[in-house]
């Protein structure tokens, strides 16, 4: 009897377990905006004729080696449907890259993967019928690695830029724009590995230009608006961000750089839920997979109010504190360039007598008749002409001392207390350091 009871419990925990996984690749049709659901153990197709109530379609033909690698609880991360019957498809966190066509009912791989586990939670998009992957989370670390899917050699490629963006691309604001041919990019999670570090969201907005492979910051995120600080779900139907928190849902309107809120909405929408956008109705899959709301994006933005703008073209606290650095920097080459020029332009002020009459000054402190007449080259004329000449050039040099430094009477005459018929001559107190500063 024991053993019968152990038997029945381990029973009924093992389908417990089974029931919790979840082992099938899932999307949802875009005709009939219902699940569709593919079992790869039994190679059947399943489809939901009404929310909630599945049939079974079709048996699907595909190798089971195509399954290998695949862990035991898996699901699909994104669905890209072209042509009339092509569904293309990834698993989360693998580099996993599966085509199924609805009309042959054939299932194939197409990528030659091997690692995996890098990319949980990336941003998935198809551009010009090349599917992309932006950023993710895997080996501890968030990424803003750029892959695109190389059909010729059918493995992921990394696509690159001529210029850094965020440094992480995960849980943000994350979305491509096909009209303007732009990827949209912020409010990413990142987390630094240190003993305190923590995980955090990065308040700058970039946008990624395909046309010239380069990343531009848009601005800083506006802190006034609520739902930066919270934990919000957001999806993007390609025009919009929609945001749900448990209060009200927010609609991004990054092309016009524009955040509205809605308090009407009744419902409160998880994680676990699907959204799918077919035109105007945004659809969304409840995670009790019984029941499925539609909405009018129009009409959701109608009832919506303005709360302000998304990102302010102002600069971070790094920015201002560069720009603050390269100001002071520029300045002091600023100042030391026109010192220069100044002591160039004084330098050039004299004339190459004044300048040898300045520098005998400096190096004898003073300076004698006889001295004076020998640098001026006056001592073979007449004593009155020497007299006369000295006496034009000092005047002229202390004009040119006074324009130049500020000093009045640069050069001062002194007569000899013990016999006055002798002079010398010397630099006004002060000049002397002056002119040592700018030789």
């Amino acid at each position: 009897m024991k053993k019968y009871l152990l038997c029945s419990l381990l029973a009924c925990l093992l389908s417990l377990n089974m029931l919790a996984q979840v082992r099938h690749f899932e999307w949802i049709d875009p005709k009939t905006t219902l699940r569709v659901k593919l079992e790869p153990d039994t190679h059947e197709l399943w489809k939901e004729v009404q929310v909630g109530e599945w049939v079974k379609s079709n048996s699907v033909q595909f190798d089971d080696n195509i399954l290998e690698g695949l862990p035991q609880d898996f699901a699909v991360h994104s669905a890209f449907f072209s042509g009339d019957s092509l569904v293309t498809f990834t698993v989360n966190g693998l580099g996993n890259v599966y085509v199924f066509d609805t009309k042959k009912m054939i299932l194939e791989r197409l990528d030659h993967c091997f690692y995996k586990g890098y990319n949980f939670g990336s941003f998935e998009f198809m551009r010009k019928d090349t599917l992309f992957s932006f950023g993710g989370y895997g080996f501890w670390n968030f990424n803003n690695t750029q892959t695109f899917f190389d059909k010729k050699n059918n493995e992921w490629t990394p696509y690159r830029s001529k210029n850094f963006g965020p440094k992480s691309i995960k849980a943000g604001i994350n979305g491509y724009d096909a009209k303007r041919d732009v990827f949209y990019s912020g409010w990413n999670l990142d987390e630094d590995l240190l003993i305190d570090g923590e995980r955090k969201k990065n308040s700058s907005f970039y946008s990624f230009d395909f046309k010239t492979k380069e990343w531009t910051r848009l601005g800083e995120l506006n802190a006034a608006i609520q739902f930066f600080n919270t934990e919000l779900d957001l999806y993007w139907n390609g025009t919009y961000f929609m945001g749900w928190s448990t209060k009200e849902l927010y609609l991004i309107d990054p092309r016009k750089n524009k955040v509205y809120t809605n308090k009407e909405i009744k419902n409160v929408f998880d994680v676990a839920g699907k959204f799918y956008t077919k035109g105007d109705t945004l659809f969304y899959f409840a995670s009790n997979g019984h029941s499925v709301v539609t909405y009018s994006v129009k009409k959701l933005l109608q009832d919506s109010e303005y709360v302000g703008p998304l990102y302010t073209n102002g600069m971070s606290t790094s920015d201002y504190v560069g720009i603050g650095l390269g100001i002071l920097l520029l300045g002091g080459i600023g100042i030391f360039l026109t010192i220069q020029h100044i002591k160039r332009k004084k330098k050039d002020f004299f004339t190459e007598q004044e300048k040898e009459l300045l520098i005998a000054f400096l190096q004898l402190g003073s300076l004698t008749t006889i001295a004076m007449n020998d640098v001026l080259g006056t001592h073979i004329k007449g004593l009155d002409n020497q007299r006369r000449i000295r006496s034009i050039a000092i005047k002229q040099l202390n004009k040119k001392l006074l324009a130049a430094y500020g000093v009045h009477k640069g050069i001062e005459k002194h007569t000899d207390v013990n016999d006055k018929r002798l002079t010398s001559y010397c630099l006004r107190k002060g000049l002397a350091e002056k002119l040592e500063i700018n030789r």
